[in-house]
This record gives C-alpha cells, sequence and structure tokens, in this order.
C-alpha cells in the first residue's frame, strides 16, 4: 500500500490550490503555436526550453516562448516529441509512420522505418541503446540506435503509448484493445493486464515504482512495475483522461473538460485547475517538478509556478 503522507509534497501547488481552486493561477508564460495544433509537449533536461509535436506536421523548440526551431518533421500530426538525455537531439513519431532522429538544429540524423501506418509513440532506453515504438499498424516495434529493427510485437487495433521506466529495466505498451502490458528490455512480457477501457495517456513515475494511465472511460488508474493496480479513480465529469504527468510526488491528469487535476500518489485528490484552454493534450512536469506545462488541441501553451516545497504534509489537509 502507498504511504498515507505526502512526504515532501509540493506546497506551491497546495497553495495555489487554495487560492485559485477554480481559475487556476496566473501563468508564468503562454504562447500560442502558429497554424496548429499541439498534441504533445516535453522539457528539455535542463528545463530550460520546451518542444511541442503539432497537427500540421512540425516539430518546434521554444524558449521563454520564443520560437528557436521549427522543423518540418513530418506531413502531418506529430504524434510525440522528446529530448533524449543529452539535451541536443530530438526524437519524433509522426502521421507519415517514420520515427525521425533530429538534431535540435533541425538536422535529420537516423530514420526508423517499418511500421505500415501512423507511429503514434515512441521512447528511447536511457543508454540510448534501444528504442521504442508504437503504431496505428498495431505493433510495437524495438530499435537499435542505428536503425535496425530488433524485435516486432504485434496488437490487435492502435498501440496508444509507449514508455520507458527511467532506469530502462521495464517498458510499458498500452493498446486500443484496452490491454496494459509490462515488458522487458527485450520485449519479453512481464505482465497484461485489461481494464476494459482504452488509455489516453501514460506516464511512469521518476522513480520508476509505478505508472499511470489515463483512460476514454475517464479514469485515473495508477500500477506498479509489475503492472498491478493499486488505484482506480473515476473523473468520468472530466471525459478523457488524455494526459498524465508525475512529479517527484505527485501526478497530474489533463482532460477534455480543459482541467488540471491533482492527485497524491496514494490516490488522494489535491485539487483542481480549470484553465480555460480546451480540450488539453498533453501535460508535462518540469524536471524537480518547479513548473507544469499543458498543451492544449487549438494551439496554446501555457507553463505554470510550481516551485515551493516543505518536508511533509498530512492527506487530506489542503
Amino acid at each position: 500500500m502507498f504511504a498515507r503522507m505526502l512526504t515532501g509534497a509540493v506546497i506551491g501547488i497546495a497553495a495555489l490550490l487554495v487560492a485559485h481552486a477554480q481559475e487556476g493561477p496566473s501563468p508564468l508564460l503562454r504562447f500560442l503555436v502558429p497554424n496548429s495544433g499541439v498534441l504533445y509537449v516535453a522539457y528539455s533536461p535542463d528545463g530550460k526550453r520546451l518542444v511541442t509535436g503539432g497537427t500540421d506536421g512540425r516539430v518546434c523548440v521554444w524558449q521563454d516562448g520564443h520560437l528557436i526551431t521549427a522543423i518540418q518533421a513530418h506531413t502531418e500530426n506529430v504524434f510525440e516529441v522528446h529530448y533524449l538525455g543529452d539535451g541536443r537531439r530530438l526524437i519524433s513519431a509522426g502521421y507519415d509512420g517514420v520515427v525521425r532522429l533530429w538534431s535540435i538544429e533541425g538536422k535529420l540524423l537516423q530514420e526508423f522505418r517499418g511500421h505500415t501506418a501512423a507511429a503514434t509513440s515512441v521512447s528511447w532506453k536511457a543508454d540510448g541503446r534501444i528504442l521504442i515504438t508504437g503504431s496505428d499498424d498495431g505493433s510495437v516495434r524495438t530499435w537499435s540506435a542505428n536503425g535496425r529493427q530488433l524485435a516486432r510485437i504485434d496488437y490487435h487495433g492502435t498501440t496508444r503509448g509507449v514508455a520507458f521506466a527511467p532506469d530502462g529495466k521495464y517498458f510499458v505498451v498500452t493498446a486500443d484493445n484496452g490491454s496494459i502490458d509490462v515488458r522487458r528490455p527485450d520485449g519479453g512480457l512481464i505482465s497484461s493486464v485489461n481494464p476494459g477501457a482504452s488509455t489516453r495517456g501514460l506516464a511512469i513515475a521518476p522513480d520508476g515504482s509505478r505508472f499511470a494511465t489515463g483512460g476514454f472511460d475517464g479514469f485515473l488508474r495508477v500500477w506498479d512495475s509489475r503492472g498491478t493496480q493499486q488505484i482506480s479513480i473515476s473523473i468520468k465529469e472530466a471525459g478523457w483522461v488524455n494526459a498524465v504527468a508525475f512529479s517527484s510526488d505527485l501526478i497530474a491528469t489533463g482532460s477534455s473538460d480543459g482541467s488540471v487535476r491533482f492527485w497524491s500518489y496514494s490516490g488522494q485528490k489535491i485539487g483542481t485547475w480549470q484553465t480555460g484552454l480546451g480540450k488539453l493534450s498533453s501535460i508535462a512536469f518540469q524536471c524537480g517538478g518547479k513548473q507544469l506545462v499543458v498543451a492544449s488541441s487549438r494551439g496554446t501553451v501555457v507553463v505554470y509556478a510550481a516551485s515551493k516545497r516543505r518536508s511533509s504534509q498530512s492527506e487530506g489537509s489542503t
């Protein structure tokens, strides 16, 4: 059972939730991606830059709301984009079925070809040796860093999400048929469960001890690293749970109703922010949990502060 205390809880978020329980706090930064919805947003490892993936096929790098680099990475939707650990490279998965590796200046470094439909998700093992990809063609594939396919795992329907644990000891696959698999880096199955609903959001905790999924059914579910369900929370009033993010001690969810909800690791609801952005497509904590970025399908990106901490806070005290 997860602890009943929020050790090191983010008091900044707790205080902001009290003061701004409905409308959310004033943002640190707000900008619009021109002529494009945003499907994914992520921080650079040092937390100084953001990268977005858009409905126009572009990968864009931003600093303080200013566009630094724009890459026409795919023909249409960029479903996921991430920084690699060195902060100098980006990996993107797109509607054209190709996964591409880029320098942050926009130079194409490597392509990973093999999917026969849209590449929906991508994750790189921390040591840089293995890449995993998911696709509308129903397959999950593992690749070497030089673009050689290592393994293929077939599912029925779209594979919605793939994510490596930070320590690289396992990865998670979510599929359109509702299945949630935990696998070894070589693709071997550790466990498989099916809560009966397709998954939209997927995130793994920074310490790799658990992961969370958000569903089309309006549920947030938290699992341990072997795929045993620990928490199931209905937030059906939010519509789809499109995005999930972890800090070191909080879980955040982004939903179709434009709200961000905050939860303790043990499932205690801490509060809700109404962003007013419409359908939220992606959220992410900055490394260290000092900021939270929220992106909408309408193309708006907003950064909020969440920086002050204290040693412990009991659940239910907000």
